[in-house]
Protein backbone atom coordinates (compact mmCIF):
# COMPACT_ATOMS: atom_id res chain seq x y z
CA UNK A 1 0.00 0.00 0.00
CA UNK A 2 2.84 2.35 0.88
CA UNK A 3 4.48 1.61 -2.47
CA UNK A 4 1.21 2.48 -4.27
CA UNK A 5 0.97 5.77 -2.37
CA UNK A 6 4.55 6.62 -3.31
CA UNK A 7 3.81 5.97 -6.99
CA UNK A 8 0.70 8.18 -6.84
CA UNK A 9 2.64 10.95 -5.12
CA UNK A 10 5.38 10.78 -7.77
CA UNK A 11 2.80 11.03 -10.58
CA UNK A 12 1.15 14.02 -8.86
CA UNK A 13 4.53 15.75 -8.51
CA UNK A 14 5.40 15.08 -12.17
CA UNK A 15 2.00 16.37 -13.26
CA UNK A 16 2.44 19.53 -11.16
CA UNK A 17 5.93 20.06 -12.54
CA UNK A 18 4.68 19.65 -16.12
CA UNK A 19 1.98 22.32 -15.62
CA UNK A 20 4.55 24.64 -14.10
CA UNK A 21 6.79 24.27 -17.15
CA UNK A 22 3.85 24.78 -19.52
CA UNK A 23 2.77 27.88 -17.64
CA UNK A 24 6.28 29.31 -17.83
CA UNK A 25 6.41 28.59 -21.57
CA UNK A 26 3.00 30.18 -22.27
CA UNK A 27 3.91 33.13 -20.05
CA UNK A 28 7.14 33.72 -21.98
CA UNK A 29 5.35 33.55 -25.33
CA UNK A 30 2.65 35.94 -24.16
CA UNK A 31 5.26 38.35 -22.81
CA UNK A 32 7.10 38.41 -26.16
CA UNK A 33 3.87 39.08 -28.05
CA UNK A 34 2.96 41.91 -25.68
CA UNK A 35 6.41 43.49 -26.13
CA UNK A 36 6.05 43.24 -29.91
CA UNK A 37 2.63 44.91 -29.75
CA UNK A 38 3.84 47.70 -27.46
CA UNK A 39 6.82 48.39 -29.72
CA UNK A 40 4.41 48.50 -32.68
CA UNK A 41 2.27 51.12 -30.91
CA UNK A 42 5.39 53.20 -30.21
CA UNK A 43 6.41 52.99 -33.87
CA UNK A 44 2.92 54.09 -34.98
CA UNK A 45 3.08 57.11 -32.64
CA UNK A 46 6.60 57.87 -33.88
CA UNK A 47 5.44 58.04 -37.52
CA UNK A 48 2.82 60.63 -36.54
CA UNK A 49 5.61 63.19 -35.99
CA UNK A 50 6.67 62.93 -39.65
CA UNK A 51 3.91 64.87 -41.36
CA UNK A 52 5.37 65.50 -44.81
CA UNK A 53 3.34 62.68 -46.31
CA UNK A 54 0.41 62.69 -43.89
CA UNK A 55 -2.01 63.54 -46.69
CA UNK A 56 -1.13 60.18 -48.26
CA UNK A 57 -1.70 58.27 -45.02
CA UNK A 58 -3.82 55.13 -45.31
CA UNK A 59 -3.13 53.70 -41.85
CA UNK A 60 -4.14 56.29 -39.27
CA UNK A 61 -6.72 57.91 -41.56
CA UNK A 62 -8.63 54.64 -41.89
CA UNK A 63 -11.58 54.19 -39.54
CA UNK A 64 -11.29 50.41 -39.81
CA UNK A 65 -7.60 50.45 -38.87
CA UNK A 66 -8.29 52.72 -35.89
CA UNK A 67 -11.05 50.40 -34.63
CA UNK A 68 -8.73 47.40 -34.97
CA UNK A 69 -5.99 49.30 -33.11
CA UNK A 70 -8.39 50.15 -30.29
CA UNK A 71 -9.55 46.54 -30.05
CA UNK A 72 -5.99 45.17 -30.01
CA UNK A 73 -5.02 47.81 -27.43
CA UNK A 74 -7.80 46.70 -25.08
CA UNK A 75 -6.81 43.03 -25.46
CA UNK A 76 -3.15 43.95 -24.88
CA UNK A 77 -3.99 45.80 -21.66
CA UNK A 78 -5.98 42.79 -20.45
CA UNK A 79 -3.08 40.48 -21.29
CA UNK A 80 -0.70 42.73 -19.34
CA UNK A 81 -3.12 42.77 -16.43
CA UNK A 82 -3.32 39.00 -16.38
CA UNK A 83 0.46 38.66 -16.49
CA UNK A 84 0.68 40.41 -13.11
CA UNK A 85 -2.61 39.32 -11.59
CA UNK A 86 -3.26 36.53 -9.09
CA UNK A 87 -6.96 36.50 -9.82
CA UNK A 88 -6.96 33.14 -11.60
CA UNK A 89 -4.17 31.49 -9.66
CA UNK A 90 -6.22 28.62 -8.24
CA UNK A 91 -4.04 25.79 -9.46
CA UNK A 92 -1.16 25.30 -11.84
CA UNK A 93 -3.46 23.43 -14.17
CA UNK A 94 -5.99 26.27 -14.38
CA UNK A 95 -3.18 28.82 -14.81
CA UNK A 96 -1.65 26.78 -17.63
CA UNK A 97 -4.98 26.32 -19.40
CA UNK A 98 -5.86 29.99 -19.13
CA UNK A 99 -2.45 31.11 -20.37
CA UNK A 100 -2.87 28.79 -23.33
CA UNK A 101 -6.26 30.30 -24.20
CA UNK A 102 -4.89 33.85 -23.99
CA UNK A 103 -1.90 32.90 -26.14
CA UNK A 104 -4.06 31.28 -28.80
CA UNK A 105 -6.33 34.34 -28.97
CA UNK A 106 -3.47 36.83 -28.80
CA UNK A 107 -1.72 35.07 -31.69
CA UNK A 108 -4.23 36.74 -34.00
CA UNK A 109 -4.70 40.00 -32.10
CA UNK A 110 -0.95 40.78 -31.89
CA UNK A 111 -0.71 40.77 -35.68
CA UNK A 112 -2.94 43.87 -35.88
CA UNK A 113 -0.58 46.51 -34.38
CA UNK A 114 2.43 44.92 -36.10
CA UNK A 115 0.71 45.09 -39.48
CA UNK A 116 -0.53 48.66 -39.01
CA UNK A 117 2.91 49.77 -37.76
CA UNK A 118 4.48 48.29 -40.90
CA UNK A 119 1.96 50.10 -43.11
CA UNK A 120 2.52 53.36 -41.20
CA UNK A 121 6.31 53.20 -41.60
CA UNK A 122 6.14 52.34 -45.29
CA UNK A 123 3.53 55.04 -45.82
CA UNK A 124 5.45 57.71 -43.92
CA UNK A 125 8.86 57.16 -45.48
CA UNK A 126 8.82 54.97 -48.59
CA UNK A 127 5.65 54.25 -50.59
CA UNK A 128 2.14 55.66 -50.53
CA UNK A 129 -0.97 54.84 -52.54
CA UNK A 130 -2.85 57.68 -54.17
CA UNK A 131 -5.77 58.25 -56.51
CA UNK A 132 -5.60 60.42 -59.61
CA UNK A 133 -7.97 63.39 -59.58
CA UNK A 134 -9.11 65.17 -62.76
CA UNK A 135 -7.97 64.64 -66.33
CA UNK A 136 -4.68 66.49 -66.74
CA UNK A 137 -2.67 63.30 -67.36
CA UNK A 138 -4.90 61.59 -69.91
CA UNK A 139 -4.49 59.37 -71.87
CA UNK A 140 -1.84 57.79 -69.59
CA UNK A 141 -3.55 58.34 -66.24
CA UNK A 142 -7.31 58.75 -65.99
CA UNK A 143 -9.36 60.18 -63.17
CA UNK A 144 -9.76 57.67 -60.28
CA UNK A 145 -6.79 55.61 -61.40
CA UNK A 146 -4.93 54.19 -58.37
CA UNK A 147 -1.18 54.66 -58.27
CA UNK A 148 1.81 54.07 -55.98
CA UNK A 149 4.18 56.94 -55.17
CA UNK A 150 7.82 56.39 -54.18
CA UNK A 151 8.83 59.12 -51.72
CA UNK A 152 12.57 58.43 -51.59
CA UNK A 153 13.10 59.21 -55.26
CA UNK A 154 16.13 61.35 -56.05
CA UNK A 155 17.92 62.34 -59.22
CA UNK A 156 14.69 62.98 -61.11
CA UNK A 157 14.89 62.48 -64.85
CA UNK A 158 13.03 63.83 -67.84
CA UNK A 159 9.65 62.13 -68.39
CA UNK A 160 9.39 60.97 -64.76
CA UNK A 161 5.80 61.20 -63.54
CA UNK A 162 5.80 62.98 -60.20
CA UNK A 163 3.50 64.25 -57.49
CA UNK A 164 3.77 68.01 -56.99
CA UNK A 165 2.47 69.98 -54.03
CA UNK A 166 1.61 73.61 -54.67
CA UNK A 167 0.46 75.68 -51.72
CA UNK A 168 -0.83 74.07 -48.54
CA UNK A 169 -3.29 71.52 -49.89
CA UNK A 170 -3.12 71.16 -53.68
CA UNK A 171 -1.42 68.10 -55.17
CA UNK A 172 -0.88 67.57 -58.89
CA UNK A 173 0.33 64.61 -60.91
CA UNK A 174 2.61 65.84 -63.72
CA UNK A 175 5.48 64.79 -65.95
CA UNK A 176 8.95 66.33 -65.74
CA UNK A 177 9.90 67.94 -69.05
CA UNK A 178 12.59 70.47 -68.17
CA UNK A 179 15.56 69.82 -65.91
CA UNK A 180 17.71 72.20 -63.80
CA UNK A 181 19.96 74.38 -65.93
CA UNK A 182 17.85 74.08 -69.08
CA UNK A 183 15.72 76.56 -70.98
CA UNK A 184 12.28 75.52 -72.19
CA UNK A 185 10.77 77.31 -75.18
CA UNK A 186 7.26 76.65 -76.41
CA UNK A 187 6.48 77.80 -79.95
CA UNK A 188 4.33 76.62 -82.82
CA UNK A 189 2.83 73.89 -80.62
CA UNK A 190 6.22 72.29 -79.98
CA UNK A 191 8.65 72.18 -77.07
CA UNK A 192 12.31 73.05 -77.48
CA UNK A 193 15.04 72.26 -74.96
CA UNK A 194 17.88 74.74 -74.67
CA UNK A 195 21.22 74.12 -72.96
CA UNK A 196 23.59 77.02 -73.33
CA UNK A 197 23.46 78.29 -76.93
CA UNK A 198 22.01 75.03 -78.29
CA UNK A 199 18.32 74.37 -78.77
CA UNK A 200 16.66 71.19 -79.99
CA UNK A 201 13.15 69.89 -80.43
CA UNK A 202 12.01 67.76 -77.52
CA UNK A 203 12.10 64.10 -78.52
CA UNK A 204 9.01 63.33 -76.46
CA UNK A 205 7.93 59.71 -76.69
CA UNK A 206 5.07 60.20 -74.22
CA UNK A 207 1.71 58.98 -75.50
CA UNK A 208 -0.46 62.04 -76.04
CA UNK A 209 -3.96 62.46 -77.36
CA UNK A 210 -4.19 62.35 -81.17
CA UNK A 211 -3.38 65.73 -82.65
CA UNK A 212 -2.24 67.15 -79.32
CA UNK A 213 0.03 70.20 -79.32
CA UNK A 214 1.70 72.19 -76.57
CA UNK A 215 0.98 75.91 -76.43
CA UNK A 216 1.76 78.61 -73.91
CA UNK A 217 -1.85 78.58 -72.74
CA UNK A 218 -4.74 76.15 -72.63
CA UNK A 219 -8.48 76.35 -73.07
CA UNK A 220 -10.49 78.17 -75.70
CA UNK A 221 -9.19 80.90 -78.00
CA UNK A 222 -5.57 79.77 -77.79
CA UNK A 223 -3.05 82.03 -79.49
CA UNK A 224 -1.09 79.37 -81.40
CA UNK A 225 1.52 81.92 -82.49
CA UNK A 226 2.43 82.86 -78.93
CA UNK A 227 5.96 81.99 -77.84
CA UNK A 228 7.13 81.63 -74.25
CA UNK A 229 10.41 80.75 -72.56
CA UNK A 230 11.18 79.33 -69.12
CA UNK A 231 14.70 79.46 -67.70
CA UNK A 232 15.10 76.70 -65.10
CA UNK A 233 17.52 77.40 -62.24
CA UNK A 234 19.28 74.73 -60.22
CA UNK A 235 16.95 72.87 -57.89
CA UNK A 236 13.84 73.46 -60.03
CA UNK A 237 11.91 71.60 -62.73
CA UNK A 238 9.48 72.35 -65.53
CA UNK A 239 6.46 70.01 -65.49
CA UNK A 240 3.55 69.46 -67.86
CA UNK A 241 0.44 67.34 -67.88
CA UNK A 242 0.09 64.74 -70.64
CA UNK A 243 -3.25 66.28 -71.54
CA UNK A 244 -1.39 69.31 -72.86
CA UNK A 245 -4.44 71.29 -73.93
CA UNK A 246 -6.22 71.00 -70.58
CA UNK A 247 -3.55 70.87 -67.88
CA UNK A 248 -2.66 73.29 -65.10
CA UNK A 249 1.11 72.92 -64.90
CA UNK A 250 4.34 74.94 -65.02
CA UNK A 251 2.82 77.18 -67.68
CA UNK A 252 0.57 78.51 -64.92
CA UNK A 253 2.04 77.25 -61.64
CA UNK A 254 5.57 78.26 -62.51
CA UNK A 255 8.70 76.18 -62.04
CA UNK A 256 8.57 73.48 -59.38
CA UNK A 257 11.24 73.38 -56.69
CA UNK A 258 12.68 70.03 -55.72
CA UNK A 259 11.21 70.19 -52.21
CA UNK A 260 7.78 70.53 -53.83
CA UNK A 261 8.18 67.11 -55.45
CA UNK A 262 6.53 64.54 -53.21
CA UNK A 263 7.74 61.47 -55.03
CA UNK A 264 7.76 59.58 -58.30
CA UNK A 265 4.86 57.49 -59.58
CA UNK A 266 6.28 53.98 -59.92
CA UNK A 267 3.19 51.86 -60.40
CA UNK A 268 -0.38 52.03 -61.66
CA UNK A 269 -2.64 49.54 -59.92
CA UNK A 270 -4.61 48.28 -62.88
CA UNK A 271 -6.44 45.65 -60.84
CA UNK A 272 -7.93 48.39 -58.62
CA UNK A 273 -8.85 50.79 -61.42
Amino acid sequence: MEELNEVVEEEVLEEKEDFTEQTALYSKKLKNKIITSVVSYVVIIFTMFFQRYEDFDVALSSGLFLILLLFSGIVTLYAIYYMFSNRYRVSEKSISNYFKKINDFYDVVSIIPLFIASVAVINAFIFSPATVVKTSMEPNYYENDNIVVYHLATNYKRYDVVIVKVGEEDYYIKRIIGLPGETITIKNGEIYIGTGSDEELLGDTTTLKPGAHTYCSVGNNIDTSEECTFVIPEGSYFVLGDNREASIDSRYLGLIKEDELYGKVVLKLYFLN
